[in-house]
């Protein structure tokens, strides 16, 4: 019975989706440009032709309510000649700008237009952005393109750095898709570190951030070792594929909040990693989680220090040695515990009482800024985390 009630939703949602895909393409070509979002995460909802080089497109969320996190991505194709340059609006009725437009000629290399390309009307809720198109294609987006099949590639390429490690698909998203994750266990009855990402679609620089933090913890470097040696390791870098297929704002494909599931645990990506933890706990013991996301502003959710009942003074430790590396980010620290609310942070802290922390970075913040901070950030939570484990030892 489960699965014909999957297969329903899937057939309802992949209904919804040709439709939408239909009303945001259709005659969205001029003679000299085409405009289209036939790819990963590739998302607008309405396209106007106004003139040869002048498009206006709408934006809207896939539920409400939601967020303010209008996304959008799609492609500009030269037909003509294209001598004149393209005029973009970008409509988001109801909605508050959020991400700077980006802009790559493969869809890898990304940069951020400039700001005399960009014109914010925050009364209208719209911008405007100018290209000289000088490319056959080019890529528009509210942030660097982050696809399921580069998350694939990246984990293979991390399953070549250690024997110990293991990939493997722990389940199926709401449509079908893989739910993947990357594991290294020395020992099953060790320590084990959790770490998560991409709950929500648009949340790029918290991606990337879970990148760098991952690609230090999983160097073979004395440090990593030591720590791998020491530590268990569940990785699961992109929980919520669907959204990042359709260019949702932030739900999954059954328009809910996957990082307000930590509890009711309704939707298959939630009971998934519920299931993979369970198992987990009866041979170890989770003395960490970091869920890595992205907002307005750099920025560290917590507990209290007086909350901790394990692992006291860890955090303060962690974050005020983060502090002292003087990065070009820096962090603010937010603590509290809500157990009204089924976030991730609270689940893991009201079940096992250790640092679960919300590592969420600037929607803005620059991506070698980001690198260099979690790569620090990364050592820093190593180097702490084995000096627990000392304190534990002895």
């Amino acid at each position: 019975m489960q699965k014909v009630v999957k297969l329903l939703s899937v057939i309802v949602y992949f209904s919804a989706l040709l439709v939408w895909a239909d009303e945001g393409s259709k005659d969205c070509q001029s003679a000299e440009y085409k405009l289209d979002k036939q790819f990963e995460s590739g998302r607008f909802h309405d396209c106007q032709v106004l003139s040869d080089n002048q498009f206006t497109l709408t934006l809207q969320p896939e539920n409400q309510p939601i967020n303010p996190s209008p996304w959008y991505a799609f492609k500009v194709t030269k037909l003509g000649q294209g001598l004149s340059p393209i005029t973009i609006n970008i409509r988001y009725p109801e909605f508050r700008f959020r991400y700077w437009p980006k802009m790559s000629v493969d869809g890898k290399q990304w940069s951020s237009l400039p700001k005399s390309d960009v014109d914010v009307d925050v009364q209208q809720s719209q911008f405007s952005l100018r290209l000289k198109v000088t490319e056959a294609t080019t890529w528009i987006a509210a942030q660097p393109l982050i696809s399921n099949s580069d998350y694939q590639l990246w984990l293979q390429q991390l399953l070549q750095r250690d024997a110990k490690f293991v990939l493997k698909e722990i389940g199926e998203s709401v449509q079908g898709r893989p739910i993947s994750m990357l594991s290294m266990s020395s020992q099953v009855s060790y320590p084990t570190i959790v770490l998560l990402g991409r709950q929500h679609p648009p949340e790029i620089t918290g991606a990337m951030a879970m990148r760098a933090f991952v690609e230090r913890i999983s160097a073979n470097d004395p440090l990593s070792l030591q720590f791998r040696q020491q530590f268990n390791l569940l990785v699961m870098p992109n929980i919520n594929p669907d959204g990042v297929a359709a260019g949702n704002w932030r739900y999954n494909a059954n328009g809910i909040d996957l990082n307000r599931d930590w509890g009711p645990f309704t939707q298959p990506e939630t009971q998934h990693i519920k299931r993979v933890i369970d198992d987990i706990a009866k041979v170890s013991e989770v003395w960490g989680m970091l869920d890595f996301h992205s907002t307005w502003y750099d920025v560290m959710y917590t507990q209290e220090d007086q909350q901790m009942q394990k692992l006291a003074g860890f955090v303060a430790s962690w974050l005020q040695q983060l502090d002292a590396a003087k990065t070009d980010i820096s962090f603010k620290r937010k603590s509290s515990h809500n157990t009204s609310k089924p976030t991730t942070k609270s689940y893991f802290f009201e079940r096992f009482h250790t640092p679960s922390i919300t590592f969420e970075l600037g929607d803005d913040s620059d991506p070698r800024a980001i690198a260099e901070v979690a790569t620090i950030a990364a050592e820093l939570y190593m180097q702490n985390m084995l000096q627990q484990r000392a304190k534990v030892a002895q």
